[in-house]
């Protein structure tokens, strides 16, 4: 709740609610709102600036929105206009608004399945190359429950007649020629809104576009609707991961499945697009070769620090002065550490103009290379990346700087996992490990030295206080408490290692690590707020415990992991064969089944999987 009264207290905007959808701020406020602005901010709301840009009015409930995402004519933003309603302003003692009468006007709008709001002004600006745009006219459905509601506002939510298409239904059929729909072959229309109120007479199809195949509609046995949790679904959603007995539960459902039907289809489509952007070897090449500094450039120079003419493997900043990589890399790191130094910013040793932290560059471009090679299906091109990435990483590889060197050492980690080198990527998680432990004695010995620091202050000790002063000083110095990482960070290094330890096949020392990371006080309120962390915890530990022999165990906690994201890859895969292996054949097809149904729509790879893995399970072995 919150309230249009200025002098309240300060609050909160909760941003738009459902009471939102459907009501709309009068054009006249708008106007009086505007006109303050353009007194209060001249040179932001110019005086010949118009309200709505070109328009008359607002946009009409149902007004399409496009927008790009950073400019990029790749990424399109598309949005709903539902209402417009005042975002209020917090009030902060001493400190004027920023807007008259301590509020903005937005839109209210339904992007992606949720509500959100855009300012509305910028859903109405005159530059054609930016902002949101008007694309199109209300379209019936927008969403069932939101239209009912801005219809209780009395919003009218048919068409205007100028959106209507000039386009005559006669000149469309002498363009398209005279087709006659076939009821026995086409969808109907309202059912795939979930509209449609005929049921079982209507003559057009109440079923998905794409028919499931008959290998899917067998396996729907083993399921529940989605709505009423009734047995044997026969009727599949869009996205392929809900389930309904009819098109009446795939209505009452709607509203609850929106935004992860929305959201399904949208990682298929990215998934999709992903797959034909693949990189190719020429672009491979460019990355590579990135690093290297045109040569014609330096060639001609000497290293102003060791004189070195040309320079030892160059490094050439951007204001066009050349260095010897060693030669940069120890100057800055000299600068870093000159406590005396009051300015310790990165900068060109001759010309004092702005240059990269060196090492901070280097690993990104390694983070770089290992994220390109995740695009990569062909062995040799991923190898090719990875190994380019060591190469930049052992550029610092005797880094002193504590934030690099815990960056450097777990991604150098994360490839050597990547290239299936997991003995050394468990030396070096081992050692990132040994190095927090450092770093949590050095910040107990601080907190330590500073709470008797503060007790010999209080009752004058004035020798004793500048003693633990020194010891303070020379332990920051150290830089043991800057190795600390943050729990999120902690939590993906042990999930990491038991990744490593399991490939070996060495699964009770990967168990162990699964329960050390269970038992680690600095990391539980994280842990239990993040749902993906205890899904990659329990599915481990189901793996663990599956190889070895403990199948009850494995299935209990499986099935956890399960109720957690039915949808992620492999998640049934252990529960299955622990199921078998118990003896449980029947189980073990049905969970099977349900792998076939529900994990990943978007991975062909992974469905080949489960079907494998279902006929595995009929078979019996």
């Amino acid at each position: 709740m919150y309230f249009l009264n200025t002098d309240c207290d300060a609050f909160e905007d909760p941003g738009p609610q459902r009471t939102d959808v459907g009501v709309f701020i009068e054009d006249a406020d708008l106007v009086d709102w505007h006109a303050k602005m353009q007194v209060k901010m001249p040179r932001v709301f110019l005086p010949d600036e118009k309200v709505f840009g070109k328009e008359t009015t607002q946009h009409r409930y149902g007004t399409k929105l496009l927008a790009y995402f950073d400019d990029d004519k790749n990424k399109p933003m598309r949005a709903t206009v539902l209402g417009s309603r005042w975002q209020l302003e917090e009030r902060l003692p001493g400190i004027p608004p920023m807007c008259a009468d301590y509020r903005e006007p937005h839109y209210t709008i339904l992007i992606g399945g949720q509500l959100s709001q855009i300012g509305l002004m910028d859903a109405h600006d005159i530059d054609p190359d930016i902002g949101w745009k008007a694309v199109g006219p209300y379209e019936p459905s927008v969403n069932p429950d939101y239209d009912a509601l801005a219809q209780s506002h009395g919003i009218d939510t048919r068409p205007r007649q100028s959106e209507v298409p000039t386009e005559t239904k006669q000149e469309q059929k002498k363009k398209n020629g005279k087709k006659k729909t076939d009821p026995s072959t086409t969808v109907c229309k309202f059912w795939l809104k979930g509209r449609c109120n005929r049921g079982d007479r209507c003559r057009f199809l109440h079923e998905k576009e794409r028919k499931p195949s008959e290998t899917a509609m067998v396996l729907h046995k083993y399921i529940n609707c989605d709505n009423c949790g009734k047995s044997n679904p026969q009727l599949r959603c869009a996205c392929e991961v809900a389930y309904y007995c009819n098109s009446a539960c795939k209505a009452d459902h709607l509203f609850e499945h929106e935004s992860d039907c929305l959201r399904t289809k949208m990682i298929c489509a990215d998934v999709a697009a992903e797959k034909e952007g693949a990189n190719g070897d020429e672009e491979i090449c460019e990355i590579v070769g990135s690093r290297s500094n045109d040569g014609a450039s330096h060639m001609d120079q000497c290293c102003s620090i060791c004189l070195s003419e040309p320079p030892i493997n160059a490094f050439l900043l951007d204001c066009g002065h050349a260095f010897c990589y060693e030669c940069l890399r120890r100057y800055q790191s000299h600068v870093a550490r000159d406590m005396e130094r009051e300015d310790r910013r990165n900068l060109c040793p001759t010309c004092r103009q702005p240059a990269p932290h060196l090492e901070k560059m280097v690993i990104e471009k390694a983070l770089l290379l290992s994220g390109k090679a995740n695009a990569h299906s062909d062995a040799s091109k991923k190898a090719i990346l990875l190994n380019s990435a060591l190469a930049e990483l052992d550029k610092v590889s005797d880094t002193e700087t504590p934030h690099t060197l815990i960056q450097h050492l777990v991604t150098k980690a994360e490839i050597f996992q990547k290239l299936e080198r997991h003995e050394e990527a468990i030396q070096i998680i081992s050692r990132v490990i040994e190095l927090q432990r450092e770093a949590d004695e050095a910040i107990r010995m601080g907190d330590e030295i500073f709470s008797n620091m503060n007790h010999y202050e209080a009752r004058g000790m004035q020798e004793e206080f500048e003693l633990h002063n020194e010891l303070l000083a020379d332990l920051l110095n150290k830089g043991k408490m800057h190795l600390k990482m943050r729990p999120d960070d902690v939590i993906e290094l042990y999930l990491s290692l038991a990744q490593c330890q399991e490939s070996l096949k060495d699964h009770g020392s990967a168990l162990d690590t699964y329960k050390k990371l269970w038992s680690l006080e600095e990391v539980q309120s994280t842990l239990e707020n993040s749902g993906p962390s205890q899904r990659k915890l329990f599915m481990g530990s189901s793996r663990c415990y599956y190889h070895l022999g403990q199948y009850e165990k494995a299935i209990k906690i499986g099935q956890v992991a399960i109720e957690m994201n039915k949808h992620f890859p492999g998640i049934h895969e252990y529960v299955a064969l622990s199921q078998l292996a118990s003896g449980d054949a029947e189980s073990a097809i049905a969970t099977s089944a349900n792998a076939v149904l529900y994990e990943a729509p978007w991975d062909k790879g992974n469905k080949t999987k489960t079907l494998d893995l279902h006929n595995k399970m009929k078979s019996g072995h």
